[in-house]
């Protein structure tokens, strides 16, 4: 009995000195300190959309009807009744003619990105690959690799007609 009692006045006093040092902001506590002003919500502005991966078929209808495309590919924006882009211009290859760089009218030099993401939809993941992006601004380049390292181009055969990459860049606008 007394053994329990001890160990609950401990636990307590323990207790109390993590409270007080989060209090007075000692030890592990965590102070926030906010760099924008209060009306930073405001200013968020957010372009991506649905690029979607594949090999080029002429007898792919949604890649045929595509706005913005990957000339030769169909590699493009998938834009329709259930899926929606936002401010991606165009399209192109990176250097590598393999990954695939989106052209946004986001931001001009003095905006900030906030957040750069891209994920892989069920079909890509199913095939042990996942999508990256990097960059931000008024162009963002989507890379795709196995889980092993293997680099795979945008429009290699194995993501078929229906692999999506889905694309985030949120932005801090002036």
């Amino acid at each position: 009995m007394r053994k329990a009692i001890g160990c609950l006045l401990v636990g307590a006093a323990i207790n109390v000195a993590l409270l007080v040092a989060a209090v007075n902001g000692v030890g592990a506590a965590t102070s926030y300190l906010a760099t924008h002003d209060a009306g930073v919500q405001d200013r968020i502005t957010i372009r991506g959309g649905v690029i979607r991966f594949g090999p080029y078929s002429a007898s792919n209808a949604a890649c045929m009807a595509a706005t913005i495309r990957l000339a030769g590919t169909c590699v493009y924006v998938h834009d329709n009744g259930t899926h929606a882009s936002v401010g991606i211009r165009s399209l192109s290859w990176a250097a590598n003619r393999c990954d695939v760089v989106v052209n946004t009218d986001a931001v001009d030099q003095t905006d900030e990105i906030v957040a750069a993401i891209a994920d892989e939809d069920e079909t890509i993941s199913r095939l042990g690959i996942q999508v990256g992006v990097s960059g931000g601004g008024a162009k963002a380049t989507l890379f795709a690799y196995r889980y092993n390292g293997e680099h795979v181009c945008a429009n290699a055969s194995r993501f078929g007609t229906v692999s999506n990459a889905w694309l985030q860049l949120t932005y801090l606008s002036d």
